[in-house]
């Protein structure tokens, strides 16, 4: 089974759920509905906005669409994978520095940290993860993605 793990250097206190300093757009992919609602459980009285998609190129639509600041993937979706959906994101410049989180499933393939590392993937955690541990883990991203957000091109019609 793989075990919850922080691949980047973020990575909150144990026990400590942190302060939010903004709202933030959280792009959550998943195939599995479940994981969706217990983000949405988990931040949704943070006043973050949860945009849920179930496949890589609704994913995709959404991401650039809202622009999110964190993106939580499912490692396996309705049509394609977490990696193929990452991928894509790194394609767009404009997406390709939001922090990109893996949830996996107890029946998901193992993955290698210098594998999940080398494709961009900030942090992994299980689906059945505690709600206070995906909390504590993700509110310092957040937090950093809120302070650290380039401002997005504005284009104008000509």
């Amino acid at each position: 089974m793989l075990s919850d793990r922080c691949i980047g250097h973020f990575r909150a206190e144990p026990g400590s759920q942190g302060v939010v300093m903004d709202s933030a757009n959280i792009l959550v992919a998943a195939s599995d509905r479940a994981i969706i609602d217990k983000i949405k459980k988990c931040f949704d009285p943070m006043n973050h906005q949860i945009i849920p998609a179930y496949d890589v190129s609704l994913g995709m639509f959404l991401a650039q669409k809202n622009f999110p600041h964190l993106v939580i993937c499912q490692d396996q979706l309705k049509e394609g994978d977490a990696f193929e959906f990452l991928s894509e994101i790194n394609s767009d410049s404009e997406l390709a520095d939001i922090p990109f989180i893996l949830v996996t499933t107890a029946d998901s393939e193992k993955y290698e940290d210098s594998e999940l590392k080398s494709a961009g993937i900030l942090m992994t955690f299980q689906a059945d993860a505690a709600e206070g541990y995906i909390i504590s883990e993700l509110v310092p991203i957040i937090n950093e993605a809120c302070a650290t957000r380039k401002k997005r091109q504005e284009y104008s019609p000509e």
